[in-house]
Order: C-alpha cells, then sequence, then structure tokens
C-alpha cells in the first residue's frame, strides 16, 4: 500500500510540476499583493484539487460512454506527454505558458486548468484510479497539490534562491523524467492493447 501511494504521489507531483507552475505564476502575477496572490493560490489549489479528483472518479465512465478505451487514452496521453516534455527540455517552459498577459482572475484559467491540472495529471488521475486504491489516488493528488501551493506561497524566495539557471535546469530534468513516463504510458498502452487479441 505504501509502495502504491508513493508511485502515484511521484508520477502525479512530477506532472502537477510546482517549479513551472511557480515560474507561470510569477509571471502572471507581478502586481499582485501579498493577500492578493494567496487568494489566487487557494482559489487554484482548490479548483485544481477538484478537477483531478473529478476527473479520476467519473473520467472512465465517461470514457466508456464516448467509447475510448483506457488503453487508447493511455497512448494519446503519452504522446501527449511526450511532446511536453520535449518542449521542457528543449524550452525549460510549458506550451502555452510563454505569456506575461495580465489576466483579472488567473486563478481557474490558467493556474488551475491547464497548469497545475493538465492533461497529464487528469490522465494520470484516471489510470491511478483504476489500479491502485481510491483513497491513495486521492491523497496523493491532495499532497500534491499541497506541495504545489507550498511553492507558490514562498515563490519570491524560492526563485531567488534558485536563480534564472537553477529553474531552468530543474524544468530541464523534470522534462526528461516526463518524457520516460511518456514513454513508459505509449508501453503499457500497447500491452493492455495487445492483449486483448491474445
Amino acid at each position: 500500500m505504501l509502495e502504491d501511494f508513493g508511485a502515484s504521489f511521484i508520477r502525479m507531483i512530477i506532472l502537477v510540476d510546482p517549479l513551472t507552475t511557480l515560474a507561470f505564476f510569477l509571471a502572471l502575477t507581478p502586481e499582485l499583493s501579498r493577500k492578493e496572490r494567496n487568494r489566487v493560490i487557494k482559489k487554484a489549489s482548490i479548483a485544481s484539487s477538484i478537477f483531478l479528483i473529478g476527473f479520476g472518479v467519473g473520467g472512465f465512465a465517461l470514457l466508456h460512454w464516448m467509447g475510448i478505451s483506457l488503453e487508447s487514452l493511455m497512448i494519446a496521453g503519452g504522446l501527449l506527454l511526450g511532446i511536453v516534455g520535449i518542449d521542457m527540455l528543449l524550452h525549460g517552459i510549458q506550451p502555452g505558458e510563454k505569456t506575461s498577459e495580465k489576466r483579472e482572475d488567473i486563478s481557474i484559467v490558467p493556474l488551475a486548468l491547464p497548469s497545475i491540472a493538465g492533461p497529464g495529471a487528469i490522465t494520470l488521475s484516471i489510470v491511478l484510479m483504476r489500479s491502485v486504491e481510491w483513497y491513495l489516488v486521492i491523497l496523493a493528488i491532495l499532497l500534491a497539490i499541497i506541495m504545489c501551493a507550498v511553492c507558490l506561497y514562498f515563490a519570491e524566495f524560492i526563485q531567488k534562491a534558485l536563480g534564472e539557471d537553477g529553474n531552468k535546469a530543474l524544468t530541464r530534468i523534470m522534462g526528461l523524467i516526463t518524457v520516460a513516463f511518456a514513454v513508459q504510458y505509449v508501453l503499457d498502452g500497447l500491452e493492455g492493447w495487445v492483449a486483448t487479441w491474445i
């Protein structure tokens, strides 16, 4: 049980990617006060938790209703994760996050979705709910979101401590790990698909 939780949490924290979300958060909130930033963090954390848990619980039923197999989702999610991971390796930032556009309320879109609860994390939630005890998955999601919220709370301090080069290096490392998980998703999906024909 502890092993399942540990593996679920590690995968989830990698896909939630607090470091990339941190850079995104700083770019979108340069003029906000500490109180306003804290409000954004709280709202985004609650929303992303609801998204991930909701998709995890009801996502498989939705896929079944639409006639999409879990194996197809795993392969598609793996390919998508591969693109995201490669872009992180090459550019040090996730696709769609190279903007400093000011928004009135960025807590739901784009901070909670798709930055924190991105397509990779959503796919992982659905997959884990089929293979791991549901309460362990929910606990892993909540813990990953809490860790992301803590990073955002100390955003300015972390940014200064890591420096620009440190942020870029760590994002590229996360990108490499993301690509590795993407390959594994595709392989698992293909294995499951082949198994249905044997």
